[in-house]
């Protein structure tokens, strides 16, 4: 079965391990080292994540120092995950939380009804039902 599982680098990890636990109900697989975690996998139904943060070297890992200058500079990217619960009760956890909406909940001309909300590090999050 095909995968892809996004790696994020992120500015505070404890904070968006957080964020998505709490806000999108991603269950945390693997934190370590349990104490400080500098790495994060995390799993929502079929769809997986990593987590690291900036700033790490991972004892000289050339991903991790180039992912470091790219700190700030990227663009827009938006994943699409489609809703575990009903989609008015996600919308309405995101806002609870003060999660930032990018795009409010919307029944959409191709068939869909989604939200988009951003992460605390910028990156948009669809969640989308039929």
């Amino acid at each position: 079965m095909p995968n892809l599982t996004p790696h994020l680098f992120v500015e505070d990890l404890q904070r968006s391990i957080a964020f998505y636990r709490d806000v999108m109900r991603f269950e945390v697989t693997r934190a370590e080292p349990a104490d400080n975690p500098t790495f994060a996998s995390l799993k929502r139904g079929e769809s997986t994540l990593m987590l690291s943060p900036f700033g790490e070297s991972f004892e000289g890992w050339k991903m991790a120092e180039e992912a470091d200058k790219r700190r700030g500079a990227g663009g827009p990217v938006s994943f699409y995950i489609e809703a575990v619960e009903p989609l008015a009760d996600e919308y309405a956890r995101a806002q609870a939380a003060g999660a930032a909406i990018v795009d409010p909940l919307s029944a959409r001309p191709w068939g869909q009804t989604e939200f988009t909300m951003s992460d605390p590090d910028g990156f948009w999050w669809a969640v989308w039902t039929a």
